[in-house]
């Protein structure tokens, strides 16, 4: 099956990230997601722990949650890598499907 790569840039549409996410999982893609911005206030929340537990590679740009102050006051959840844009450029270049958010 294909790879899929999703950017999150919104503190919006958690539900749909996770829902679009599992979706693709459950249909055999393999999906990387990437937070960062304002996307990183997602980080701590259910959604993300559910992408991450359908099985999604997630990483998300420590620079941006620690910008918001988002670092002093939540753990970054299991299973999210805390990496740079580095992670989205790579992204970019395996998937063969890229969504945003």
């Amino acid at each position: 099956m294909g790879k899929l790569g999703v950017f999150v840039c919104t503190d919006r549409h958690g539900e749909d990230v996770e829902g679009l996410v599992k979706a693709a999982i459950e249909k055999g893609h393999e999906v990387k997601v990437f937070f960062t911005g304002p996307g990183v206030k997602l980080v701590p929340t259910e959604h993300a722990k559910e992408i991450v537990r359908a099985g999604a590679d997630v990483g998300m740009c420590w620079h941006s949650f620690e910008e918001l102050g988002l670092a002093e006051k939540h753990e970054v959840p299991d299973g999210i890598q805390k990496t740079t844009q580095d992670y989205n450029a790579n992204m970019l270049k395996e998937v063969d499907r890229y969504v945003v958010f």
